[in-house]
């Protein structure tokens, strides 16, 4: 893959030392045993989490989290990622009622404000999702928006917002986004690629703090 495929947790990931292995599950790549990671990210898409009837594997992610969950092996789960964690452990994930999409102010619980991870969201962070989710029973709201934004149950942890999208990796979004979806949505890119480049510098160092914190769970849980 190339480093720019998944933006600044490519390059939290090698500021670490740590080797990570993508896996397309949407090409049907065969998902990995939870004995064979030390952590699991599970990434965005433009699917559903609902949507498993017409995309079957998204059924194969979900009950890798709930073996993740149940091994207590580290678990991320971003965007599309997080809505089919709270699914996968007995929440819902469902539309919105409208799109929400840009740099939105975050409100942190105050159990976000004691957790490892959620602590480092101070600055800007990228939202762009159609649908939502119920957060799963015993999981702790750690921020929002208008939306739930991030939680925990455990080890795994979802957040709404892509902590990984660097301009590089938005500018390659937009590239293959029809430009129907930008109409609908109310965006227009060209002013969107200039915001993220403006806030670049202050949102990279929100997600290199987060991705650190993340990647010092896994070590602990490790040991």
């Amino acid at each position: 893959m190339s480093d720019s495929s998944l933006g600044w947790l490519s390059e939290a990931f090698r500021a670490a030392g740590v080797e990570m292995t993508r896996v397309r599950a949407n090409e049907g790549a065969a998902l990995p045993s939870v004995d064979e990671a030390a952590a699991i990210v599970v990434l965005g898409g433009t699917q559903g989490a609902y949507e498993a009837d017409r995309y079957p594997y998204l059924n194969a992610e979900m009950r890798l989290i709930q073996k993740a969950a149940s091994a207590d092996v580290p678990t991320l789960g971003i965007c599309l990622g997080a809505q089919l964690m709270a699914a996968a452990l007995g929440g819902r994930a469902f539309p919105a009622e409208a799109v929400e999409v840009g740099w939105p102010d975050v409100v942190l619980t105050d159990a976000g404000s004691r957790d490892p991870l959620i602590c480092e969201v101070t600055g800007p962070v990228l939202v762009w999702h159609h649908d939502t989710f119920e957060l799963p029973p015993d999981a702790e709201l750690l921020a929002s928006t208008r939306y739930p934004l991030a939680f925990r149950a455990g080890r795994a942890v979802g957040v709404q917002f892509h902590p990984e999208c660097s301009p590089q990796m938005l500018a390659e979004w937009v590239d293959r986004t029809p430009q129907g979806t930008f109409d609908a949505d109310g965006i227009d890119p060209e002013s969107w690629l200039r915001q993220a480049r403006d806030l670049s510098h202050r949102a990279r160092a929100v997600s290199m703090r987060f991705f650190a914190a993340w990647l010092n769970e896994v070590a602990d849980a490790a040991n």
